[in-house]
């Protein structure tokens, strides 16, 4: 009889065992998030963010939102756009506004937020190269 209650025990302990294991995803997920809490206090602490240290938190954004996504978490929020160079110079265009003069954070911004509505076809450094080129051009210009 002691031997059948401890089977039971046993039996009930690798079931709730197995009921607390994460998948690989979820497993992933955790510790990018993790990752990433630790990258942005550094941002926070002061600490001087270098290019590798952006790059890694907007990858392990990337890959947290590419998982979410997998497991039907989100839905693809973002648009889609094969044209990057007209639609950069359209944002670009906002910064002109007289709520953007001799403000350049807010042009930073306005620039981070296009990237995270729109999904382009081209790496960031060359939608960098359309979002700031109509003022290079303009100068060159003038």
């Amino acid at each position: 009889m002691i031997i059948i209650i401890y089977i039971i025990r046993l039996i009930k302990k690798i079931h709730h065992e197995k009921k607390q294991k994460l998948s690989k995803e979820a497993q992933e997920i955790a510790e990018l998030y993790t990752r990433l809490e630790i990258l942005k206090s550094k941002q926070i602490e002061g600490v001087k963010t270098t290019r590798y240290t952006t790059d890694t938190i907007r990858a392990c954004q990337g890959r947290i939102r590419k998982l979410l996504q997998k497991v039907g978490g989100i839905e693809e929020i973002q648009i889609k756009v094969d044209d990057a160079r007209t639609l950069a110079e359209y944002f670009s265009g906002i910064r002109y506004l007289p709520e953007f003069e001799k403000n350049t954070e807010k042009a930073a911004g306005l620039f981070k937020a296009m990237q995270v509505i729109f999904n382009f076809s081209v790496v960031v450094k060359t939608l960098a190269t359309y979002y700031y080129s109509k003022e290079k051009r303009e100068r060159t210009n003038s």
